[in-house]
């Protein structure tokens, strides 16, 4: 009867660790972008291999800053630069960004 409670109560503790760890692998991580060293956007985005990965592509934002651009509301490419702070326990990537000015009409 004990022995019967014993692996009762060990299968409940075993369901109990496989659904936190499958909780903690399903959270994302959150890419905090900061433009002129000021937050501007925060994006959700799925784990990610190698931090080479986030520099790779730019970034879509929607911006409510009025003193940055003189309008309430912008939307502006920003293209990653450099890594400002990384925080595993709290999955938050903080990177620093630049406007991307587009390609020049007649030039290479």
């Amino acid at each position: 009867m004990i022995e019967m409670i014993r692996q009762m109560i060990n299968s409940i503790t075993n369901f109990t660790q496989q659904i936190i760890e499958y909780l903690d692998n399903k959270r994302k991580w959150k890419l905090k972008i900061y433009f002129l060293n000021q937050l501007v956007c925060t994006k959700r985005i799925e784990k990610f291999d190698d931090i080479a990965d986030i520099f790779k592509k730019p970034y879509i934002c929607r911006i409510h800053k009025k003193h940055i651009f003189k309008t309430n509301n912008t939307q502006v490419i920003l293209i990653p630069n450099k890594a400002l702070f990384l925080d595993e326990s709290r999955r938050q990537l903080h990177i620093n960004c630049t406007i991307y000015e587009g390609v020049d009409v007649n030039g290479v």
